[in-house]
């Protein structure tokens, strides 16, 4: 009898455990994948984490062998979310935004009667924020979420690598309102790139749906911290690494380059240039561009000068409320292009762009920049003309140092010359005839041109 009731308790104990669910549990260290695996149908894996405060939690489970469900869990048992896969192989996971707190990620079999599964393997990720996260010097990782973002600084290029199941995410500080300018290049797959303010509201956004494609934002913002989010557009594609190269240019502390004059993308970071003076710059792609101010201190006319160009450029002039003044382009290496327009007192910003690079192979190209202006609030004085006779070859007189002489008689011009530091000017000219009226004005490096003074030859 004692033998028959031992075998009947092993039978049902047997029988009570085939039944039970056997749970493994585990901490899990922000932005550090683990393995795992799951034995029987009857077992689940637990994985425990801890936000030191309040933000995002962005979950991920891929590689998986089999289909899985996964629930997030708060302190207290309550289930914040959940979702599933039937397929091995589907990548699945969420983004959540959660309050400082202990949670925990609960991970199932699904499907497998179905599927003849007896086990299945994964990988899961979370990122969220801890007190202590160590971050990979060459792919910024774990950077997949607001709180472990990587910080950047203006005009830098920095270069990383994604997969359908990452995300990365950069934050910058501008110190003013202002413009920021955000190229994306080299890239080897698809993007999709999205910018947020501080309170997690979406300012822009942009992607190319093919390798090789090109990204840039261009937007007004205010003063604050700002977030670049990274996605693989096709994220059912399961990529396994693509890498890019990222730019930011906004208002900020920087360090100007003393020959490409970078960094100079944007109206604050604009690079300030004298009047009738040659620049020589490059654009090192085609989503490179450059601005460059300038400030007239009295109406008049400006002339811009584009030249010596290794490939096509556009140039705009826009004033300092950001209204375009003026525009013009070359879509061909070598043609020197040119506009005038008239302008009032105030601060002016030229911007380069390369135009009509896109499938042509240009990876860079260089340009010469001059902008004429008056620079000045006032002209040259009136210069002095000593007597001329009909023997005279050169007109002499008194000038306002440094500025440029100009002598014409009544039909044409017959001499120019500049006056000295001392302050006097000397400029040969073929005898005139008696009576003839000879005219003289002084010009400035800045295009401001003084009134005329005549003599009548003796």
């Amino acid at each position: 009898m004692r033998i028959l009731q031992s075998v009947f308790f092993v039978f049902l104990l047997s029988v009570v455990f085939s039944q039970v669910t056997f749970a493994e549990e585990n901490n899990i260290s922000s932005g550090l994948p683990v393995q795992g695996k799951i034995s029987s149908s009857n077992d689940k894996d637990i994985y425990r984490f801890t936000m030191d405060k309040d933000g995002e939690a962005r979950i991920i489970l891929d590689n998986t062998t089999s289909g899985f469900y996964a629930y997030l869990y708060d302190s207290n048992g309550k289930e914040v979310t959940s979702t599933y896969t039937s397929t091995a192989g589907l990548n699945i996971g969420f983004l959540e935004y959660l309050k400082k707190g202990t949670y925990s990620v609960e991970l199932q079999p699904y499907h497998w009667s179905a599927n003849g599964d007896t086990s299945g393997s994964y990988r899961l990720k979370a990122t969220y924020a801890a007190s202590t996260v160590k971050r990979d010097a060459k792919t910024f990782e774990p950077n997949d979420t607001l709180e472990t973002s990587m910080p950047i600084k203006s005009g830098k290029m920095y270069t990383s690598d994604i997969s359908s199941t990452d995300r990365d995410v950069y934050q910058f500080t501008t110190k003013k309102d202002g413009e920021a300018y955000i190229t994306f290049d080299n890239l080897t797959e698809a993007f999709y790139v999205t910018l947020f303010d501080s309170n997690r509201k979406e300012v822009t956004s942009a992607y190319t749906s093919s390798a090789g494609g090109e990204i840039s934002l261009l937007t007004d913002i205010q003063k604050g911290t700002y977030y670049i989010v990274v996605n693989d557009y096709c994220e059912e594609c399961q990529t396994t690494s693509a890498s890019y190269r990222l730019k930011a240019t906004f208002a900020s502390t920087f360090t100007r380059d003393a020959k490409t004059f970078e960094t100079n993308d944007t109206i604050e970071t604009s690079m300030p240039i004298i009047s009738n003076k040659y620049y020589n710059s490059s654009s090192f792609s085609s989503l490179d561009r450059d601005v460059y101010k300038f400030t007239t201190k009295k109406d008049g006319e400006a002339r811009i000068t584009l030249d010596n160009t290794k490939a096509g450029f556009s140039a705009y002039l826009y004033d300092s409320n950001g209204t375009e003044v003026a525009r013009t382009y070359t879509a061909r290496a070598g043609k020197k292009i040119t506009f005038s327009p008239r302008v009032k007192k105030g601060t002016y910003y030229i911007v380069i762009n390369p135009y009509g690079w896109g499938g042509s192979g240009i990876t860079s190209a260089t340009y010469r920049l001059k902008a004429t202006y008056k620079n000045r609030a006032t002209a040259p004085s009136v210069p002095t003309i000593n007597k001329l006779t009909s023997k005279s070859v050169k007109v002499t007189g008194k000038g306002t140092k440094g500025t440029t002489i100009y002598v014409y008689n009544s039909v044409k011009k017959i001499g120019r010359g500049s006056v000295s530091s001392k302050g006097n000017y000397s400029v040969k000219i073929k005898a005139q005839k008696k009576g003839t009226v000879v005219r003289v004005y002084a010009k400035d490096k800045y295009g401001n041109k003084s009134k005329s003074r005549t003599i009548r030859v003796k």
